[in-house]
């Protein structure tokens, strides 16, 4: 991602410039804006806009009265690459990136500026399901930590969960209160639950990405994890995202018709972006879902899911491909599962693989078929790996390898105590000195070290045959 670099200057009151557009400018001093996207859109009539692409918001300075010369390209928007504002008159310096142009510098002069705060439903590419309930969390906190005032009285009303969420991932937090999500949780008879996550902050000091939701991926947390993503889904639901905001769907509408178009030929059912359809899964797969590998197969009721995400970066649109494969046993309801469904783990009988498609580079038919021949755990080609950012984890293997090391190593004592048993026999001993040899602890030896040797071998073997 191209990051925006920012000279650092002294904050100055300017002429006809709003508070909120001032506090913006003042937050260069402390490196607040440093990580976000900007865009710089229109150039008409006298007028620009600034957009600050904030993740969970987006900042609109709109400049009156601009004198400058520049022209804007055909684009709907240009990526700001860097930004200064000059601290002595209204004047803001940029340097700006454009495919029909590439780079280049100018400046702007205005004589009045007024900011605005929007709202907007951000995706992230998460593979942890609570991941994706703190991602909306921190959409709503990244606005209020911004300004108190700019978030709704809807998202006031959660604030205390908002910031519970928070705290979990906080690293300064070494026991964080949260009465809020026990509340929630001992409505469904899961009071192990926030026990569990002050045990995972007490193992690891920073934050989501050392598993703080760890063990929470069990299918009977769902019902309570989808009461908090429906909580969130409602109260930002109604925003627009960034690609709306920028104006990049008619580009979206050309992906969405894609996709729909390659779904169905697959024989898929569904609106965008969710799609699905049912049917037998022959032959044994070995596959790879919540850091962990399976050994699935020969089912005759299986549901395959594709779910598809939208995001934008460095104003490309980007798609979140989400394959999901659901192994429906008696008594399963699959006509309320979606795809978060299936990134709950069920005893291998749910599998779910996401990967990302930068659509403005990308040819997004094919990256369809790739969802779909993960849903069906069909085995892809090695562009189709590539292009689809496969990668196996080795310790993940590891459990199905030394399982099956297990049970060679005791096939092959037990075959080798029959053996030795029969050729007692043959050359003369008693039945009582042939039992004797097979129970000597040399064999147990013998069980133990075969059943290491071909557990990590099959581990390896299994590791370049996922990766191939």
């Amino acid at each position: 991602m191209v990051k925006c670099k920012y000279k650092i200057i002294q904050e100055a009151v300017m002429n006809n410039i709003d508070k909120l557009t001032q506090k913006i400018f003042s937050k260069f001093n402390d490196d607040s804006l440093f990580y976000c996207n900007i865009y710089l859109t229109g150039t008409e009539e006298n007028n620009a806009v600034v957009l600050f692409d904030m993740e969970g918001f987006v900042l609109k300075v709109c400049l009156d009265k601009v004198k400058t010369e520049y022209t804007m390209p055909e684009d709907s928007y240009v990526l700001v690459s860097e930004m200064c504002i000059d601290e002595n008159e209204n004047v803001i310096h940029f340097s700006v990136w454009s495919e029909e142009r590439g780079d280049e510098d100018f400046e702007l002069k205005f004589d009045r500026a007024n900011a605005e705060m929007m709202p907007c439903r951000k995706t992230y590419n998460s593979d942890g399901v609570w991941d994706i309930v703190v991602c909306m969390a921190a959409n709503i906190y990244d606005r209020y930590s911004f300004d108190e005032t700019l978030i709704s009285e809807a998202e006031r009303n959660y604030l205390p969960l908002v910031l519970e969420l928070m705290e979990i991932t906080d690293s300064s937090k070494a026991k964080p209160e949260l009465p809020v999500l026990t509340a929630y949780a001992e409505k469904y008879g899961l009071n192990e639950f926030t026990a569990i996550i002050l045990k995972n902050v007490r193992r690891a000091k920073t934050g989501i990405s050392n598993k703080r939701f760890s063990g929470l991926d069990d299918v009977k947390y769902e019902p309570l994890w989808r009461e908090l993503y429906m909580i969130f889904w409602v109260l930002c639901k109604d925003y627009p995202t960034i690609s709306e905001i920028i104006g990049l769907e008619p580009e979206n509408i050309r992906i969405r018709k894609n996709i729909t178009d390659t779904l169905y030929k697959a024989g898929y059912e569904g609106v965008y972006p969710d799609f699905r359809k049912t049917g037998e899964l022959k032959g044994v797969h070995l596959t790879q879902s919540h850091d962990k590998a399976y050994l699935v197969g020969c089912e005759k009721n299986v549901l395959y899911m594709v779910h598809c995400d939208e995001m934008c970066s460095d104003g490309e649109p980007v798609i979140i491909f989400r394959s999901g494969t659901i192994i429906m046993k008696d008594g399963f309801d699959y006509s309320n599962a979606d795809i978060y469904s299936s990134m709950f783990r069920n005893g291998g009988y749910h599998i779910e693989k996401s990967f990302s498609c930068c659509a403005g580079n990308e040819d997004i038919s094919q990256a369809a078929e790739i969802a779909v021949k993960r849903a069906e755990l069909k085995k892809l080609t090695r562009k189709e790996c590539k292009a689809g950012d496969v990668d196996k984890n080795l310790l993940s293997f590891l459990p199905v390898g030394m399982l099956m090391g297990l049970l060679f190593g005791v096939f092959l004592a037990l075959g080798m105590m029959i053996v030795l048993f029969l050729f007692e026999m043959f050359v003369g001993s008693s039945a009582v000195e042939a039992l004797q040899a097979i129970v000597d602890s040399r064999w147990l030896c013998a069980f133990g070290a075969s059943g290491l040797a071909f557990g990590l071998a099959m581990t390896v073997l299994m590791y370049l045959a996922g990766r191939k």
